[in-house]
């Protein structure tokens, strides 16, 4: 499991598992999102294969993570709503700042010619 996962799981409410592997809760999405809040379990969250990806079918959040990324902003909120520690989340974007993969091209150093 990845740092980001261990996380997520520990702040995580009681979840149901569907037939498809998402793992189901009411989203904690919906009110900050204009929307009324979710009662039916539409946010859906799945970890495979060391990544994260976080569906609400009622209002339509999404995020996700994978290895070699750093936290997107939309994972912080939600993070930050599940209830993860500020100083938490400040200690996970270090350690995963060495992981975050660079993309050579972008620098102006990969295998273009100058």
């Amino acid at each position: 499991m990845s740092l980001v996962e261990n996380t997520l799981r520990a702040h995580l409410p009681t979840l149901k598992t569907t037939s498809n592997g998402w793992l189901t809760m009411n989203c904690p999405m919906c009110v900050q999102n204009g929307h009324r809040p979710d009662s039916k379990r539409r946010g859906g969250l799945k970890f495979e294969q060391d990544r994260i990806g976080y569906h609400c079918f009622n209002c339509g959040y999404t995020t996700g993570w994978r290895p070699g990324q750093k936290l997107g902003i939309k994972l912080i909120k939600l993070m930050r709503v599940l209830g993860v520690d500020e100083g938490e989340i400040q200690r996970l974007k270090i350690q995963l700042w060495d992981q975050v993969v660079v993309d050579d091209d972008w620098l102006g150093i990969g295998g273009t010619n100058i």
